[in-house]
């Protein structure tokens, strides 16, 4: 994976709003133009975006919290990584 490797230590973008309400997350891009929804995992992977937790340990979170296997948590985990990459969500 590109830029998100085991060891690395992904940090979402400062300049993102980020809000739990209900259950839900809501991030608001920068340019205040998108608001999206992430579903509970997404939620839960975005919150621990502070740089100071590796890919394999936001894989392990993500395996304690639901019922999925190592492999498919990893390759969700990169998979959504890439797309907030995408979306200049990550620095």
């Amino acid at each position: 994976m590109s830029g998100h490797e085991e060891a690395s230590r992904p940090r979402r973008n400062p300049e993102v709003a980020f809000r739990e309400y209900d259950g839900e997350a809501v991030v608001v891009l920068p340019s205040g133009a998108e608001i999206s929804v992430l579903n509970p995992a997404g939620g839960l992977i975005f919150r621990l975006l502070d740089g100071t937790r590796t890919v394999a340990e936001l894989v392990d979170t993500v395996c304690g919290e639901f019922e999925v296997s190592r492999e498919q948590a990893e390759a969700d985990v990169r998979a959504f990584l890439e797309e907030l990459q995408d979306h200049r969500l990550l620095v």
